[in-house]
């Protein structure tokens, strides 16, 4: 967190059992505090003494211009989405005479991968940008549950669809995960909105050095969902492979089993429990081992030129599910270093 500069205070007694501490003026000023506010304060277990602002006031609004000629559509992308992140909440696209075709795409593209980014004016030449969402209005682990239910909605089903073939299905799982990563820009925002004015904390109903503990988590959550869309792809290709149902139902077993790793993970992360983080850890190690297995069975049970398609399918499948396992377990590791600071 960016320091304001340390200032030193003398404590006072103020009608003989009452002790105060003045603040300097800039910090109050920075803050947007006013005679009359409340501020809360806590006692932290390492014994330093947390001031928050109990009033706190929503950033002013931020507004931007970008021209986008000479820049490829990736680098657009980019600039947009950290001008996003900075808290610019109207962000104005001019290119004369006209903007071209593919940086057109780019800003009809941002809203389906930012929430709240919404393109709101259109012409040749002119382009708008609002930030419609609050970021304050909820709160990070709302935000944070809201990913992984997503997450988790689409796995169940990607996982059902190694056996019922169900196009639909795979259709809307790759929808939920593209709502996962639209929904990672919002708490990545919410992070950096804290480390600007730590007083928002409050409103986000998390404590404010717990802020990059949840960005972190919410970019493994944004990896695993693309993970998942390439687990995908691979489920889409199975009817064209004859695997058969025997092979098939051991890699149903593989992904309930990531799934129950998943769930360990996030529930570690959300309740501060170690004792679950480490068992996340330890269910990763079981799985890799049961997936070695898997390996030797579908190798030794798929024969001929078809059976080894299959068995790179299979093998393919299997290590999809264990990125998205070890991902998994990157959010227990972070719930380790997180709940860590509550012992």
């Amino acid at each position: 967190m960016p320091s304001s500069g340390s200032e030193s205070r003398k404590i006072q007694v103020l009608g003989g059992s009452t002790y105060t501490v003045s603040i300097p003026k800039r910090w109050v000023a920075k803050l947007g505090l006013q005679p009359g506010d409340f501020v809360s304060l806590d006692l932290t277990s390492e014994g330093n003494l947390l001031m928050r602002s109990k009033s706190a006031h929503p950033p002013p609004e931020k507004k931007a211009t970008v021209n986008p000629e000479g820049l490829l559509a990736d680098d657009l992308q980019r600039r947009l989405i950290g001008l996003y992140l900075a808290g610019y909440n109207t962000i104005e696209v001019r290119c004369q005479p006209r903007i071209d075709s593919e940086a057109m795409d780019v800003l009809r593209e941002i809203p389906r991968k930012v929430s709240g980014l919404e393109l709101v004016q259109e012409t040749e030449s002119r382009a708008v940008l609002e930030d419609i969402i609050d970021p304050t209005r909820f709160s990070i682990t709302m935000a944070l549950e809201r990913m992984y239910s997503l997450l988790r909605f689409a796995l169940v089903r990607i996982v059902d669809g190694l056996l019922r073939r169900d196009g639909d299905q795979l259709t809307e799982s790759f929808t939920r995960l593209q709502d996962v990563e639209r929904l990672s820009w919002i708490v990545l925002k919410q992070q950096r909105m804290i480390v600007q004015a730590p007083s928002l904390a409050d409103r986000l109903r998390i404590d404010a050095s717990d802020a990059v503990s949840y960005a972190i988590c919410a970019q493994h959550l944004k990896s695993m969902a693309e993970t998942c869309r390439d687990l995908i792809e691979l489920v889409s290709s199975l009817p064209k492979l004859k695997v058969s149902r025997s092979a098939l139902l051991e890699c149903v077993e593989i992904g309930n089993a990531v799934i129950s790793v998943c769930d360990s993970g996030l529930f570690a992360f959300t309740k501060n429990d170690l004792h679950a983080a480490g068992e996340c850890l330890f269910s990763l190690q079981r799985l890799e081992e049961r997936m070695r297995e898997v390996r030797d069975f579908v190798s030794k049970s798929e024969t001929g030129k078809e059976g080894c398609g299959a068995c790179l399918s299979v093998s393919s499948i299997l290590e999809v599910m264990r990125r998205v396992a070890r991902q998994a377990a990157s959010v227990a590791e972070v719930a380790f270093q997180k709940a860590t600071a509550y012992r």
